[in-house]
């Protein structure tokens, strides 16, 4: 074996390129564990949009059911903030939930505002849905 400081700038050049393609041993585990975590971020990010779709739903529904309740001919706008807690309450993925209305002699309005479950660290959703219903009147 000849001694380093004898070998030739190319000679060194050759060695050093062939020292780079045969260390290139565990890059598999890199390049798996990159993939893997945009595939698992992917799959986290497929799950959330079905739970705030799903809780979406959930403060919608409450909503709905508060200005179906506050707009009767003898309810009151309590009546339905009630009953649209009560709704909103039946799920843990809208958490944090707050519940609004408002009643007119034509119209009575119920809003839901909360927050979804995450299950990214780095997102956190707010819902806010509102329903709308004419109050019932007697006329004629």
């Amino acid at each position: 074996m000849v001694p380093w400081s004898k070998v030739s700038s190319a000679e060194r050049a050759a060695r050093f390129r062939g020292w780079l393609r045969l260390s290139d041993r565990g890059t598999a585990a890199v390049e798996a564990s990159m993939i893997l975590a945009v595939v698992i971020t992917l799959f986290f990010g497929t799950m959330q949009a079905g739970v705030y779709y799903y809780a979406r739903s959930v403060a919608l529904s409450a909503a709905q059911e508060g200005a179906r309740v506050a707009a009767g001919e003898d309810a009151s706008v309590a009546d339905g903030i009630a009953a649209a807690t009560v709704r909103a309450s039946s799920t843990d993925l809208l958490k944090g939930q707050s519940v609004s209305g408002a009643r007119t002699g034509v119209e009575a309005t119920v809003t839901v505002t909360g927050e979804c479950v995450s299950l990214l660290p780095f997102l956190n959703p707010s819902i806010t849905q509102s329903a709308s219903r004419p109050v019932e009147r007697v006329t004629g």
